[in-house]
């Protein structure tokens, strides 16, 4: 889609996922959190530009449909994201290698973020489903996997503060960021 922005100038709306890799350990894994435009997703506050920056939000139903996650390339489960924060030393020295360092996606003060493992997670925030609508961006980012725990699933959860990752629990129906992992 294009937008004529006056005198004959037409800037081109249209989203291009990155396939950007990184190989953490023995898993290759996309740089950036999964931005295709599923049937029902959101994008933060409803601006299409946040779906480049900071993928889209998704609930679990989505993100375990067959054709959710493009060919070669799959939302991770449980197993998978635990091998992850293993190799990287553990729930409290993850957290530092996976979140992108500065202030531009991560509020102040993004506490011993590295990137080291160059998996560059930011601060995309979620959106609710029993409201206040989107929340949290630039605090927070929770990636699904496809494990369940009862009514609910997995997911590795990032902050700005807190200097540890957690894989936690949430329920699907709440709208959250995924990160893909090579097949």
């Amino acid at each position: 889609m294009s937008v004529n922005i006056g005198i004959g100038v037409a800037v081109n709306l249209s989203f291009t996922q990155d396939y950007s890799e990184v190989v953490i350990g023995t898993q290759t894994w996309m740089v950036y959190n999964w931005g295709g435009n599923y049937a029902g997703s959101k994008v933060y506050n409803d601006d299409e530009n946040n779906r480049a920056v900071y993928g889209g939000l998704y609930t679990w139903a989505m993100v375990t449909a067959v054709d959710f996650a493009p060919t070669g390339w799959h939302v991770p489960s449980k197993t998978e994201i635990d091998t992850l924060v293993t190799y990287l030393g553990g729930d409290a020295d993850a957290d530092d290698a996976l979140k992108e360092t500065g202030t531009d996606h991560w509020t102040a003060p993004n506490s011993n973020a590295t990137n080291s493992s160059g998996f560059t997670a930011r601060g995309a925030g979620w959106y609710p489903s029993d409201g206040p609508g989107f929340v949290d961006i630039k605090d927070y980012t929770w990636l699904w996997s496809t494990t369940e725990s009862g009514t609910n699933a997995y997911s590795m959860y990032l902050s700005y503060t807190d200097v540890y990752s957690v894989v936690q629990v949430n329920g699907k129906e709440h709208y959250q960021s995924v990160r893909l992992i090579k097949d």
